[in-house]
């Protein structure tokens, strides 16, 4: 029997091992290490023989076929390197190799098979990368292979294909660099067409790369139309292309052997790229044969992607598109990216959360909150081209919703917003609809769209000279806009027939825009810092449209009189102006709050307002003592001013608030007990319509016996709510309980019942509560009543319900007032607020106690209260140490402090008694500061108190109050020596 011979042990290099399994691994850092490893070990080792290269080389390529961890990229790694740095003479022998290794053969795997064509795709691209197939001394043939292996993987396999395009492109991106590789070009270009992968989206992208990098490659012949797939007759093709839809024709499908994707990848195709790109240059725009970006994303993107039929894949890359536009193209050419069809679908994708697309289109506004950022005058252009251009001004409707449409007019400069406001005035002119409601609509968005472009606006003295001109034209323009449609007519008066509205603007329109100047006035007031020359440029365009020949009709028809306070007024207005120009700084101050007055005095005549004559002339008196005169100890000047500004707040407008608040607070330190007694006059009013008449002096001498009696009815009512200390508040503070809901509640059951008893009593029957507790057996009287009866007790029950309508009408009108009065004790409360922040320190701040103090006992509002003992505690927050008012008239004072404490003794809430103690303690640290011996009194003060507090009953004070008193004292005593 023959023995077996025994096998030789091969020596392993266990370093090599190492390096293998190294470079498998999943870490990044690791498998670069190792492939740094093995080019030193091969390098370095100068006896290593040409075989031990070889074995190297053989086990890289391999190893690409290996699916373990991330084995197929460290080795592709290392073998690109290795064929970098190594001299190797013999190419081809290892292309041969690399094409048995990655040979499949009989029944094998899927998986197996997927293995071995990704280990051919990363073995070409590793050949490709090292740039060993194109030295001078290399022939062709051997790249001629490995291209030849790429495009019959892409041929036979169509998810491989963009991978396979993808590197034949980033070759030809190198080699077109380079003269000396012309050949290698035209191989590359003859073998893509050879294959049939011409008119794919990598053939597309390698022809238009080479096109338009060399004229020295020679391109087959009747591909496409003067050998330009970016010609103008190409367009249809070429977005066929890109989009996969390959064509069928009679025969089958144009190119049969070469396979079709299956399945939809949200990646992007690279093509994609390259063919904007090129269309993005300037010289796509130089030729008139080519096709424009313009034309091709409309016909490509817009009609193809986002067509109202494309599946949400598509628009998804719509999407991706526009987001690559976005980055690169030019302001002019993002007119046509923002197309109709792109900016609907966008913006019914942001509407929802739970869209399919939402995510991706929030990724497109920020691109393009990015690209606005980086190009401030792209916003107009997304704006003007984008949002507005899909449905007209209308589809503003929906993003005013949102803050698209905010932080794009924030973002964008004021240069750019003028233009915009040129196109805006062109869609107030002519809209785009029909109908005038649906105008009304449109035009109405317009100008809240004028109206955020003033709110986004920064004040003046943050900007730079120039740019502050240009803030200051741009509002002017605004303005200029808002002012010609507000105020005249266009339509019939205009001799171009391009200016005329279709369809024309309504009064109520009309009456909208003059809101909006309001409402830009406000924002102006509230945000600059010297806003008078603004609004007088304003109100002085209304005066140029009205004095002009050639302008149109004022809307608003004056009388011979108010044409004459109204021209008086402006005349005035223009003196003071220009005297405030060169003024100095205080009195400068002074003629700029007139100013404002006065500009707002003559917009409210425009208006209609039938108070603003009277309030001219109020002006002029108010200038005559305030201004002209002043320091001539004239009478009356500042209570005039305060009945000026309580005019003002009377009108529900916050302009008007605005403009009370900066006047009260130039003009506060010639504020005296006469204007303080206007102000607090209106605290002691009652929350009526006799609490209005009374204040307004609108009582109607020719009203009837019932309006009379209804009114004394309801002053008796609020008389006794004042008595019996209506405001009912937590003790923990100046929260107020609702206590007015019982006392309507009870009102409207009494109603309810009068009018059933009223209803009982015509038909003749019983309540409800009677018919339970009477007899079944009734016969009704009803069936026994005659047609004229039936008739007369129709119009009786007719005329109960009419009744029943009136009261609810007037219950309704007796709701508004007391809201109105409300609020219009609010805003006194702010200006008294003002005064005590600036006046905390005079002694005529301490003749606001009582009445605020009164004011939190006697009110039916929380609001009201809350503002009121924020005041207090304000004010005694501010009258510490030195802030503490100065040379009292100690009798005066005391006064006052006997009045605080018979205030605290009235029954009220637990606000009210904290109120009160402030205030008292107030008067006290002012009196002991002015003089030690005063303390005496205070004392005999705080005594009387807790003795009425004791023995009589009816006082109410709180025992909070004494507390107070004893701890503001156990702090200022005098320590014993």
């Amino acid at each position: 029997m023959s023995k077996k011979r025994r096998r030789e042990l091969r020596s392993v290099d266990l370093q090599l091992v190492e390096i293998y399994e190294d470079l498998a691994n999943e870490a990044e850092n690791i498998r670069l290490k190792a492939a740094q490893t093995l080019l030193l070990k091969i390098c370095l080792n100068k006896k290593a023989e040409s075989v031990d290269v070889a074995e190297v080389l053989r086990r890289l390529i391999r190893g690409l076929c290996s699916g373990r961890k991330a084995a197929r990229l460290g080795f592709s790694v290392a073998l690109t390197e290795c064929l970098s740095q190594l001299q190797i003479s013999n190419i081809s022998e290892f292309v041969d190799i690399l094409e048995q290794q990655t040979q499949t053969s009989g029944n094998v795997s899927g998986q197996e098979e997927r293995d071995h064509q990704f280990g051919r795709l990363f073995g070409a691209e590793a050949f490709i990368k090292s740039g060993v197939l194109f030295g001078e001394e290399k022939s062709s043939e051997t790249s001629s292979r490995v291209f030849s292996l790429i495009f019959e993987l892409a041929k036979k396999k169509p998810w491989l294909r963009e991978e396979c395009g993808w590197i034949v492109v980033s070759a030809l991106q190198v080699l077109t660099q380079k003269q000396q590789h012309t050949i290698i070009v035209q191989m590359i270009i003859d073998r893509l067409f050879e294959h049939g992968l011409g008119k794919t989206p990598e053939g597309l992208a390698a022809w238009i790369l080479v096109r338009f990098a060399t004229s020295d490659v020679v391109f087959p012949p009747g591909v496409w139309h003067c050998d330009n797939p970016l010609h103008n007759k190409e367009r249809e093709n070429i977005s066929r292309i890109l989009r996969e839809a390959f064509v069928e024709t009679d025969q089958g499908r144009e190119h049969p052997d070469v396979a079709k994707k299956s399945n939809w990848s949200p990646k992007l195709h690279f093509a994609w790229s390259i063919v904007l790109a090129q269309l993005l240059t300037d010289k796509s725009e130089e030729d008139p044969e080519l096709i424009t970006f313009g034309d091709f994303w409309k016909d490509v993107i817009e009609r193809n992607l986002f067509a109202p039929s494309s599946s949400c894949e598509r628009k998804y890359w719509g999407f991706l598109l526009f987001q690559q536009v976005l980055g690169d193209a030019s302001e002019h050419q993002l007119h046509s990216a923002f197309s109709p069809n792109l900016m609907r679908c966008l913006m019914n994708q942001l509407a929802w959360p739970e869209r399919y697309l939402n995510r991706v289109a929030q990724e497109t506004m920020k691109a393009l909150m990015s690209r606005v950022e980086r190009q401030p005058a792209t916003s107009v252009v997304a704006l003007k081209n984008g949002f507005g251009a899909s449905d007209g001004p209308l589809s503003f409707n929906q993003l005013m919703k949102s803050n698209i449409v905010e932080r794009l007019i924030t973002l964008a400069d004021n240069v750019s917003l003028g233009n915009l406001v040129s196109y805006l005035e062109e869609s107030i002119l002519c809209p785009g609809v029909q109908t005038e409601k649906t105008a009304a609509i449109s035009r109405q968005v317009i100008a809240d769209l004028l109206v955020l472009m003033v709110r986004s606006r920064q004040p003046a003295e943050h900007l730079k000279e120039s740019a502050e001109q240009d803030l200051k034209t741009l509002i002017q323009k605004i303005f200029n806009l808002l002012v010609r449609y507000s105020y005249f007519y266009i339509d019939g008066s205009e001799k171009r027939p391009k200016t005329m509205p279709d369809p024309a603007i309504s009064a109520s329109t009309r009456a909208m825009f003059r809101t909006r100047i309001t409402s830009c006035l406000t924002c102006i007031l509230n945000k600059f810092p010297d806003p008078e020359t603004l609004v007088y440029n304003a109100i002085k365009n209304i005066h140029i449209l009205q004095k002009s020949s050639g302008s149109p009709g004022l809307v608003m028809e004056f009388d011979q009189k108010l044409s004459v306070i109204i021209d008086k007024a402006w005349k005035m207005l223009k003196r003071i102006h220009k005297t405030a120009s060169t003024a100095e700084s205080d009195r400068r101050q002074m003629l700029h709050a007139f100013t404002l007055m006065y500009s707002l005095t003559i917009l409210q005549a425009y208006n209609g307002d039938a108070d603003s004559a009277s309030l001219s002339d109020e002006l002029d008196l108010s200038y005559q003592k305030l201004v002209e005169r002043r320091g001539q100890r004239e009478q009356r000047g500042s209570e005039i001013l305060v009945e000026i500004l309580l005019s003002f707040i009377s009108k529900p407008s916050a302009l008007f608030r605005r403009l009370a608040q900066m006047v009260f607070s130039t003009y506060i330190l010639d504020i005296d007990n006469a204007g303080l007694s206007s102000l607090t006059r209106v605290l002691k009013t009652q929350e009526n319509i006799a609490g209005q008449d009374e204040l307004f002096d609108e009582e109607d001498e020719a009203s009837d016996e019932g309006s009379n009696a209804a009114s004394d009815q309801s002053s008796s009512e609020s008389d006794n709510e004042e008595m019996k200390g209506v405001v009912s508040l937590n003790s923990s503070g100046p929260e107020v309980e609702d206590v007015e809901s019982d006392n309507v509640t009870d009102g409207a059951d009494s109603e309810l019942v009068a009018f059933d008893a009223k209803l009982v009593q015509a038909l003749g029957t019983r309540t409800a509560n009677s018919d339970l507790e009477a007899s079944t057996s009734d016969d009704s009287s009803m069936e026994d009543m005659s047609d004229e009866q039936m008739e007369a007790l129709d119009e009786h029950i007719a005329k109960i319900f009419r009744e029943k309508k009136k009261l609810s009408s007037k219950k309704a009108e007796k709701k508004d007032i007391k809201e109105s009065m409300i609020n219009f004790k609010c805003r006194v409360l702010e200006l008294i607020e003002l005064f005590i922040k600036h006046r905390h320190s005079s002694e005529l701040a301490l003749e606001l106690l009582l009445p605020l103090l009164t004011t939190i006992r006697v009110t039916t509002s929380k609001l009201v209260v809350r503002k009121a003992c924020n005041i207090m505690r304000e004010y005694s927050r501010l009258c510490k140490g030195k802030d503490l008012p100065r040379q009292l008239n100690s009798e005066k004072t005391f006064n006052i402090l006997r009045q605080v404490h018979a205030e605290a003794m009235a029954e009220s809430s637990n606000a009210h008694a904290n109120a009160c103690s402030q205030a008292s303690l107030l008067l006290v640290k002012a009196l002991v500061e002015q003089d030690w011996a005063n303390l005496d009194n205070v004392i005999e003060v705080y005594v009387a108190t807790q003795k009425s507090r004791m023995l009589n009953p009816g006082c109410k004070v709180k025992m909070s109050f004494f507390t107070d008193w004893q701890n503001w004292w156990s702090s200022v005593r005098p320590k014993p020596a």
